[in-house]
């Protein structure tokens, strides 16, 4: 993105890891006029981190029963 072009938008974003390593991230992106950012992380921040620990879990335990060969 150009420097001196304004941002009209925010974006947080949080990973997903698998086996330690991010393999994903998840993200929310709003209009900056409709939403201030200390807001948006208040309100969506810790929703964003519960899903990404939930898929984050959900991938140790597909792995915990499976040995990967490789």
């Amino acid at each position: 993105r150009d420097a001196m072009i304004e941002s009209r938008s925010s974006t947080i974003a949080v990973p997903v890891f698998d086996r330690g390593e991010i393999i994903a991230t998840l993200g929310l992106t709003w209009i900056k006029a409709a939403m201030p950012q200390a807001r948006a992380v208040e309100k969506y921040l810790g929703k964003l981190q519960a899903v990404s620990a939930q898929l984050s879990a959900t991938l140790a335990e597909r792995d915990s029963g499976h040995r990967r060969i490789g």
